[in-house]
């Protein structure tokens, strides 16, 4: 099975979050599809994600995983798709951070 390794990457969101699961970066380049990501601002302690899917050159599809998401913002994870991030506001200093990690690939 291949796959790829990806490195330590974090970035400033562009715009707030939207309820589509669309983070708009200045760049989405060293973010891959399927690499594990954490979500954070001021006001949002940081959540676990996943990229679905690198829209383009600056947007992010992302996924929020189950795990200890914070009742207080009443963050919901999906199964499948994309979950709403209107929750992360550019004016919170919202945040993504991707940790070196491997990602399998189906080839």
């Amino acid at each position: 099975m291949a796959g790829r390794d990806v490195p330590a990457l974090s970035a400033n969101f562009a715009a707030d979050g939207t309820s589509e699961g669309v983070v708009q970066l200045a760049s989405t380049t060293g973010f891959w599809a399927g690499a594990v990501v954490f979500l954070s601002s001021a006001t949002v302690v940081p959540v676990k994600a996943r990229i679905v899917k690198v829209i383009d050159a600056t947007h992010l599809a992302v996924r929020l995983e189950p795990g200890d998401l914070d009742d207080a913002v009443r963050l919901k994870p999906a199964v499948y798709g994309r979950s709403d991030l209107s929750a992360f506001h550019l004016a919170d200093t919202a945040q993504i951070h991707q940790d070196k990690q491997f990602i399998y690939s189906a080839v």
